[in-house]
């Protein structure tokens, strides 16, 4: 059996025994895909702190739907899962603008009338 199918298999029989909450499966599986997931939204955000704290976010979602969501494929799952929560990120940032630079553009603007 070569390890692409052999992680395939373990993957499976850990996703099992996450969907019964065990904890142990749960860990497992955080410590095999950290790292990966992480790297995924880094090289999109090029923030290591919100990169830790959107992976964070990914594998708790990862737990909260564990009983209800049935995974085939769980690198693409986080994948997409992590991808997802960056774009959801990203357009909550463009609808926060700092209170400074709102001052600012308006003393300009005041400074033109």
């Amino acid at each position: 059996m070569n390890a692409v199918s052999s992680s395939g298999t373990e993957d499976k029989l850990l996703l099992e025994q996450l969907r019964s909450s065990n904890t142990f499966a749960y860990r497992a599986l955080y410590q095999k895909y950290w790292e990966q997931t992480y790297n995924n939204i880094y090289k999109r955000l090029k923030d290591h702190d919100q990169a830790e704290d959107l992976t964070q976010d990914v594998f708790l979602q990862l737990w909260h739907k564990r009983e209800e969501t049935v995974i085939e494929n769980l690198p693409a799952y986080l994948y997409v899962t992590a991808r997802n929560s960056v774009y959801k990120y990203m357009s909550k940032q463009a609808l926060f603008v700092p209170i400074d630079e709102l001052l600012e553009n308006l003393a300009k603007a005041e400074n033109q009338t």
